[in-house]
């Protein structure tokens, strides 16, 4: 098992974002990330790239990503970005880890040479994967952990985007700093608020649609790890509507997952999951103040 530390606390001047990385799935590219991290390169770095809509108009491969980490800009060369040395390239191939909505992907240039920066996905990402033409040479890029607080910043980054995809007034990365222990929530974190909840929920009902048409060794578990810790913060707070839809999709997923790879359509599955979002949605917002709020 890694002793690299898996979660980290991404300090910013517009608020905190909270990471886990994934060192069992990809190993060299987590060390590379956590090298950058604990050496406090990243610190005072920024989110200073968005590729967009408003930036890719003609571009015949475009993706959705927030960039982050140590600025380089083509006109003025990459060499402030390159840092540390290059590594061996983790395609997608190799960890399992697809480019969905939140997940963090290490910035390269040719394979394995990789520089200071990590790029958040917003939405699936399917051209960066392995195979994907965002790179002409097909091996992708390397994904390696997942936001699991504070993706709201992210997408509002994202949706600032103009023509100029780097950043005139990027929100700036003031420290990076692991936190300890397994889970991506402090002690301090137990009272969700109610975009949090809604947040982390829909990061589990994402992970469960993904599953049925991409599955991979460790991401059933991934998700089971996850849902878990998910239930246990609401356990003092009368969540037996969220425990009863984990428990239903324990239950259910091996199931619908074999289905799908057999030829079967997801469609009813896809359509529970939907409704399912919505009905917790409404739980949460109903809740007392209390209870989702600290």
């Amino acid at each position: 098992m890694s002793t690299l530390p898996r979660v980290f606390r991404l300090s910013t001047s517009s608020g905190d974002i909270n990471i886990e990385i994934f060192p069992e799935q990809a190993p060299e590219t987590c060390r590379n990330f956590v090298a950058y991290a604990q050496s406090g390169r990243l610190d005072g770095s920024s989110f200073f790239r968005v590729l967009g809509p408003a930036n890719q108009r003609t571009s015949a491969c475009p993706v959705d990503v927030v960039q982050g980490g140590l600025r380089y800009d083509p006109a003025q060369g990459y060499e402030p970005a390159r840092g540390l040395g290059p590594i061996a390239h983790e395609s997608t191939a190799a960890s399992g880890i697809r480019h969905r909505d939140g997940v963090l992907t290490m910035g390269r240039f040719a394979p394995g040479e990789t520089y200071g920066g990590f790029g958040v996905c917003i939405g699936e990402q399917p051209e960066l994967d392995h195979g994907g033409r965002r790179f002409p040479d097909r091996q992708g890029a390397a994904a390696f952990g997942q936001v699991r607080a504070g993706m709201a910043l992210i997408r509002r980054i994202h949706a600032a985007a103009t023509e100029d995809e780097f950043v005139a007034d990027p929100v700036t990365i003031n420290r990076v700093t692991a936190i300890p222990g397994e889970s991506p929530m402090s002690s301090d974190d137990t009272i969700l608020s109610e975009d949090q909840a809604i947040e982390l929920i829909a990061y589990i009902l994402a992970s469960a649609d993904g599953l049925l048409t991409e599955p991979s060794h460790y991401s059933p578990l991934r998700m089971v790890s996850v849902a878990d810790r998910l239930a246990g913060m609401w356990a003092p707070r009368a969540s037996v509507e969220l425990r009863a839809f984990l428990d239903d999709l324990h239950a259910r997923m091996p199931v619908e997952s074999a289905a799908t790879q057999a030829g079967g359509d997801p469609a009813a599955f896809r359509a529970y999951l939907a409704a399912k979002i919505r009905e917790l949605a409404v739980i949460v917002r109903d809740r007392p103040a209390s209870e989702t709020h600290g």
